[in-house]
């Protein structure tokens, strides 16, 4: 079998899951978590197979990520207690990418929209960009700060979202505080705990890290 792991838990607490994609016979693609006290368990297939768990909450109870659906990617999670999973609508296109503590925030894409779903009610994030598509990647501790971009297709736009300012560019807001020579920042892939740290990566140019002084909000 060939592994892959995608999410690990992340907290304060000694990391005891981790979950991914485990290929069984070269092409049947399941979901699996592994945990120090049961080991690699595989996460129930649903959806029309080709599943993948690519996030897990920092409670290590809930894991999230993709099935295969009526037409690409849809996006669905699971409870590693019993492994068992849904998959919200099978006509849906897109993944899940991230979640806060105890998975009762699941966040990602979906239909070319980023997305946010709190106790099973979900929240579009407005696009920078209309047309291109949105994904939220990361979220801080409390919920109040997403990252994530907006692409289309090759390179991308990375922002920030919370529900007072709305989506901002994360380039135009350094900028806008008159933090010099920001190079361009096309993928927010992680926010720290306070919101006030974000890591990502360009198309051509490597890795970056930000932090985001105090200062006037600047969309």
């Amino acid at each position: 079998r060939d592994v892959a792991v995608t999410g690990v838990q992340t907290c304060a607490l000694p990391i005891s899951t981790i979950v991914g994609l485990v290929w069984v016979n070269s092409c049947d693609a399941h979901g699996f978590v592994w945990t120090q006290a049961n080991s690699m368990q595989a996460l129930q297939s649903i959806g029309n197979k080709s599943n993948r768990a690519s996030t897990v909450s920092g409670d290590g109870l809930v894991a999230a990520g993709f099935a295969q659906g009526n037409f690409n990617r849809t996006p669905a999670h699971w409870t590693t207690s019993d492994q068992l999973g849904v998959v919200p609508d099978m006509n849906d296109v897109g993944e899940y990418y991230g979640s806060n503590f105890d998975g009762s925030i699941l966040l990602g894409t979906r239909n070319g929209s980023a997305v946010f779903q709190e106790n099973g009610v979900e929240t579009t994030i407005p696009k920078l960009n209309p047309g291109w598509n949105g994904n939220a990647t990361d979220l801080s501790d409390s919920g109040g700060t997403i990252v994530g971009f907006d692409s289309p297709g090759f390179g991308g736009e990375a922002w920030m979202w919370n529900p007072v300012t709305g989506t901002m560019g994360l380039q135009n807001r350094l900028l806008g505080l008159g933090v010099a020579g920001v190079p361009q920042l096309d993928f927010a892939n992680a926010v720290s705990e306070d919101g006030m740290v974000a890591v990502g990566h360009t198309f051509f140019q490597g890795a970056w890290v930000v932090e985001i002084p105090p200062g006037p909000i600047a969309k």
